[in-house]
């Protein structure tokens, strides 16, 4: 009876464990995997545990595209005039979030992107003047099924949408293999 007890907390404590930090079945070495990790109540982004082929490199990037962008249109992304790095995963695992923020200083809404090394912030220039609630957050994978997401080594994906009503402009963060081992993302 004892060890039944302790065997149920113990499972108890890993399942709350895997719920706040992430936890990831990569069975296979040449996929990326990703799984969403429990957040905060007033947190409109996410925060996402990515574990990556060893010998690869990925960027986490954000690009401006018009509001008739699809979430499949890698090629938009790869295009887009304002396309810049704003952090890279520089090991097997790692931990990146995104939210939106408000700038004081500034009054206007900015993207913040953390991960463990940086934490790097994008204020589009449609943004200035809006009220810190008035741009949304759509996050483009859907954790309420699924409890990660593997894709191909070489794969774009699209993380997160976020949209403001009075502009035409969407701001897309993606996730983008990185062929060159010397890169190092724009400040």
């Amino acid at each position: 009876m004892i060890t039944s007890t302790k065997l149920q907390d113990a499972e108890a404590e890993v399942g709350s464990v895997r719920q706040n930090f992430g936890y990831i079945n990569a069975d296979r070495d040449d996929r990326i995997y990703v799984s969403s990790i429990a957040k905060f109540q007033h947190s409109r982004g996410a925060k996402l545990r990515f574990h990556a082929p060893e010998s690869r490199r990925y960027s986490i990037r954000v690009s401006e595209v018009d509001s008739s962008w699809q979430h499949d249109d890698f090629e938009a992304l790869s295009n887009a005039e304002s396309s810049s790095a704003l952090t890279a995963l520089t090991h097997e695992e790692a931990i990146v979030s995104y939210d939106l923020a408000y700038d004081l200083r500034k009054r206007q809404p900015i993207l913040v992107v953390q991960s463990l090394e940086r934490q790097s912030t994008y204020a589009p220039s449609e943004w200035q003047g809006l009220d810190q609630l008035d741009p949304k957050v759509i996050n483009l994978l859907d954790f309420s099924d699924v409890s990660q997401y593997d894709f191909g080594p070489d794969e774009v994906i699209a993380l997160a949408s976020f949209e403001a009503p009075s502009c035409d402009r969407r701001v897309i963060l993606w996730l983008e293999p990185q062929s060159d081992p010397n890169f190092k993302p724009t400040k």
